[in-house]
């Protein structure tokens, strides 16, 4: 495993175009479009972008093995079954209505269920506890 670490930025929509991934920038400042050059991403040059946007029949944004790329749009719902040690093991990923929340649960043979991971993207208040405990004290 390689570990690059880069600008702080928000990128989404991942697509694979003439050889190369490219993805887009959602703030405000700084270039628009980006790709991926190997060990980092790297604003695309104003002739690439403009290639880029001017392609009516851009590839989807879930591909398999392109040129040993693959990529999926978000987590699919439903149930994953691996091989780990020789034994089965599910991963049940669950996406809420409006995927207002998405979980993936473990489910292993002799085990019960084990929730992992757990995201909830519905505003809450908390109390002023809560958030001293978690923000800590100023």
């Amino acid at each position: 495993v390689q570990r690059y670490v880069g600008a702080n930025l928000h990128l989404s929509s991942f697509r694979f175009f003439e050889g190369k991934i490219y993805t887009g920038n959602l703030d405000e400042d700084g270039p628009g479009l980006w790709k991926w050059t190997g060990t980092q991403f790297e604003p695309a040059s104003p002739d690439e972008q403009q290639r880029y946007i001017s392609n009516a029949k851009l590839p989807p944004t879930e591909f398999t093995n392109v040129d040993g790329w693959s990529g999926q749009h978000g987590l699919p719902g439903g149930k994953f079954t691996f091989d780990l040690g020789g034994k089965p093991v599910n991963f049940v990923v669950d996406r809420g209505h409006l995927d207002s929340h998405i979980s993936i649960t473990v489910e292993q043979p002799g085990h019960p269920p084990e929730r992992i991971w757990y995201l909830n993207q519905r505003p809450r208040r908390v109390s002023k506890t809560e958030y001293s405990n978690t923000f800590g004290k100023n």
